[in-house]
């Protein structure tokens, strides 16, 4: 979800059916994640952006993604 955010935001506006959509969410769903990430201080929902803890985030694990790719694992 954060993902679908920040590439968003790169094109432009960030609109919730947009993330739903890149997400695969239930409409539901998105609204409690959208809840979840503003409580633990990882995005901002008006205008919907990440804040640099979201940022930081995103950032450790794609270092992890890379670093699992490069032992040859699977992903979980």
């Amino acid at each position: 979800m954060l993902s679908a955010i920040n590439d968003e935001a790169a094109s432009g506006e960030v609109k919730p059916t947009r993330i739903q959509y890149r997400s695969n969410l239930s409409y539901d769903n998105l609204v409690f994640y959208l809840q979840e990430l503003e409580t633990k201080q990882m995005l901002i929902r008006e205008p919907i952006s990440l804040t640099q803890k979201g940022k930081n985030f995103l950032g450790e694990y794609s270092n992890v993604r890379e670093f699992v790719k490069k032992l040859g694992l699977e992903y979980l």
